[in-house]
């Protein structure tokens, strides 16, 4: 799509924002904004079924826990990471090791700070101005409400009792 002229610029995700830049043949492109520039605006999500969430509390925390531990491994040797990982996807360690260049993963302890259990702080703050922003675009109707929707209480003593 970026490879027709008249397209003057597109909106994705890393790894692919590094990868339409790197591989077009249009000269100048460069990318203008991207999540490392308002960290914290772009966030993962992980959506599940109310009921089953509340039946299985631990099988969410041990997934939560296997993120987690491989986002440690990457923060402390990316290489291991990457030589781990690249097969899993089929895909060269060179490959690999370039489609996340683009890429940072937040830690749990930065997670802890971002969504604390009691519901403040930043993806609080970002939750909320979505909302005014949305409501004043008539996207929704009203604001919605954060505790419905986000839960953060699996994240407190999540690695307890658990090997990190």
């Amino acid at each position: 799509m970026f490879e027709d002229d008249s397209i003057a610029a597109v909106a994705t995700w890393e790894p692919m924002l590094s990868q339409i830049v790197k591989n077009t043949s249009r000269t100048g492109s460069k990318v203008l904004l991207s999540s490392a520039d308002f960290e914290g605006l772009i966030t993962d999500i992980i959506l599940v079924r109310t009921d089953d969430y509340t039946a299985n509390p631990e099988k969410y925390a041990s997934f939560l826990r296997g993120i987690y531990r491989a986002i440690d491994v990457y923060v402390a040797d990316p290489d291991q990471f990457i030589e781990l990982s690249a097969s899993e996807f089929g895909v060269p360690d060179a490959e690999m090791k370039e489609a996340l260049a683009g890429v940072r993963y937040t830690t749990y302890e930065e997670t802890l700070e971002y969504m604390p259990a009691d519901g403040s702080g930043k993806l609080r703050e970002v939750f909320d101005s979505f909302n005014e922003i949305n409501a004043a675009l008539d996207l929704q109707d009203a604001p919605l409400d954060y505790a419905p929707y986000i839960d953060g209480s699996l994240l407190p003593g999540l690695f307890d009792g658990k090997t990190r």
